[in-house]
């Protein structure tokens, strides 16, 4: 079927309500293929509050709540939605894109609320939230390891607790963005006045909060006051709660569940997925993985390439193209460590007055690189899996179950978990699997290391390829 059937956005009136609820649509059927297809998080992030319904003989419209969904999914899911409607139709429909009235009316409530109270109000400011005005998503690279992450990110802090992203659960190793991401969430809701009053802490500083409340015989009413009477609790390297810290974890579950009930934002960061923190309260984790779980990975080249013009271009360097792949190139395994090599460049061009080259990089970067080459990427993997097998990248990552591709994808699965720092979420998200069956997957290739078994021989020569032999 085709892709260039008419798209418009509109304000749906009440008129067009009523017209379109007299013709049939099976909504409930529409919606659960489309969560079929895109699976159960992405669905309830961009679909939970989306509705489909008949406009007319040739058109259906896909009912958002809000304009920066609507053009997600136009933008995102279009093709989806064409052709889960073409499978139940058997028919190609035009799709009017479209917002309900009742968000922008409240928007415009509360905005002549604002203005009448602005006058008796003291504006937060960025310090008093703990936040950093530098990290902002205008700051912030995005490339095809973090998008979704971003994406997420900005809607939270344009409609604060009015998504289904409550909490948002942004995690990935460290230097890689994060409390970036979370930052910007706080400085963007306080500038565009989303949200009155937010707070940026960590998991270590909660920690230490808590225990100062309980020294004072829990006289101080502060650390209650602090946490509870927010729009926004910004919350990073959760991973800190975990532990021997039962009360700790409590005292954060009670905050956890009065801020939600009030329809507060939550936004929690942490270095694994939920499934891995060790020794943390059941419900909290229920309740980290009842919101909206996204990933950040290790940036590609590309994403490399644009991190680097940025950096240099804030120092005052403009860098030629070839000085900026020679970096690129460099095995790094997150942005900081990016940020190092450039850095330390940068300081021996200027302190030694020698032009910036990519001979020079070469030269000042050696041993800094020599301490970097502690493991390979998931895509090496792949190559080099590919290549022992003689199948392609794209099948490894594909959803066949057929033998001569579910193996290889089993090994490349295990030689990720022993040879990349990446979590087995992150793992799983690149081979499209869910975490239990990266997890079968390890374990299957370890009994063929036990075993003996004749594909042993295959594991090796992929790792001798990858210097790992």
């Amino acid at each position: 079927m085709t892709n260039n059937t008419a798209t418009s956005h509109y304000q749906q009136t009440e008129y067009e309500k009523t017209a379109k609820n007299q013709k049939n649509v099976d909504n409930l059927l529409i919606s659960e293929k489309i969560e079929t297809a895109v699976g159960k998080h992405p669905f309830q992030a961009w679909f939970g509050n989306t509705i489909f319904e008949q406009l007319n003989n040739d058109t259906i419209s896909v009912i958002s709540p809000n304009s920066f969904v609507s053009h997600f999914v136009e933008d995102k899911y279009s093709t989806v939605i064409r052709n889960t409607i073409y499978e139940i139709t058997g028919k190609e429909w035009n799709l009017s894109f479209c917002v309900t009235a009742m968000p922008e009316d409240i928007k415009i409530i509360r905005s002549i609320s604002h203005e009448i109270t602005k006058v008796n109000t003291i504006r937060q400011t960025p310090s008093d939230a703990q936040l950093i005005p530098a990290f902002t998503f205008d700051n912030f690279i995005v490339g095809s390891n973090n998008q979704f992450a971003c994406t997420s990110a900005q809607a939270v802090a344009e409609a604060p607790g009015r998504t289904n992203f409550n909490p948002l659960f942004i995690y990935g190793k460290t230097g890689l963005g994060k409390t970036h991401l979370l930052q910007a969430i706080g400085n963007f809701a306080l500038k565009e006045e989303t949200a009155e009053r937010v707070l940026y802490t960590t998991g270590n500083q909660f920690l230490m909060e808590y225990m100062t409340y309980l020294k004072e015989t829990r006289k101080s009413q502060d650390f209650m006051k602090r946490y509870r009477n927010i729009d926004i609790l910004l919350i990073d390297d959760i991973q800190f709660l975990s532990g021997n810290k039962i009360e700790t974890q409590k005292q954060f579950f009670f905050i956890f569940e009065a801020l939600t009930a009030q329809r507060k934002q939550i936004v929690i960061t942490s270095d694994r997925h939920p499934d891995e923190i060790k020794d943390m309260k059941q419900s909290l984790l229920n309740r980290f993985s009842g919101g909206l779980l996204v990933d950040i990975q290790p940036p590609n080249f590309e994403t490399k390439i644009a991190i680097l013009k940025r950096k240099s271009s804030q120092n005052g360097v403009d860098l030629p193209p070839d000085v900026l792949e020679t970096i690129a190139n460099f095995p790094t395994h997150n942005v900081r460590e990016l940020d190092g090599l450039l850095i330390k460049v940068i300081a021996y061009s200027n302190f030694t007055g020698h032009t910036i080259t990519a001979d020079l990089i070469r030269q000042v970067l050696g041993d800094a690189v020599n301490n970097l080459k502690g493991s390979v990427s998931i895509d090496t993997i792949l190559t080099e899996t590919a290549r022992e097998f003689d199948i392609s990248k794209n099948k490894l990552c594909a959803l066949s179950r057929a033998r001569e591709v579910a193996i290889p994808r089993q090994i490349c699965m295990y030689l990720a978990k022993i040879h990349t720092q990446n979590s087995l979420a992150t793992i799983g998200v690149t081979f499209n699997r869910n975490h239990s069956t990266v997890l079968h997957s390890i374990k299957k290739c370890e009994e063929m290391a036990v075993n003996g078994d004749p594909l042993c021989e295959k594991i090796r020569n992929i790792e001798k390829r990858l210097g790992k032999g």
